[in-house]
């Protein structure tokens, strides 16, 4: 299953954007992101640049979800932006159908 989320994010300009992603529910993931089709060295949290450099651009965040909780079916991720006019969170979730299962969370915030 794959689940998209794609979402806009107004900055400021001289403010340091951060990104941080969890994987929720006590699931397991592995997670990636790209700024502008290169891949970013980190994993969980990023500072991206000030909102200057990011206006016009966008991240993308892939995300591999593994159900391995013995007590839920449910995968989350959750997304925190800080940085720009005001901080956001965006959660997405989904149900699998059996354990083990995997979710991939393609989520791309575009920047204003």
């Amino acid at each position: 299953m794959i689940i998209r989320l794609t979402e806009s994010y107004v900055v400021n300009d001289n403010d340091e954007v951060t990104i941080t992603v969890t994987v929720g529910q006590g699931q397991k993931g592995n997670t990636e992101m790209f700024f502008e089709g290169k891949k970013l060295p980190c994993k969980s949290k990023c500072t991206l640049g000030t909102g200057k450099d990011l206006t016009g651009k966008s991240v993308r965040v892939i995300s591999v979800v593994t159900d391995t909780s013995k007590h839920t079916n449910d995968t989350s991720v959750i997304y925190d932006l800080k940085g720009g006019k005001s901080p956001k969170q965006h959660k997405v979730s989904y149900t699998v159908k059996k354990e083990r299962d995997t979710v991939d969370y393609i989520a791309t915030f575009k920047f204003v």
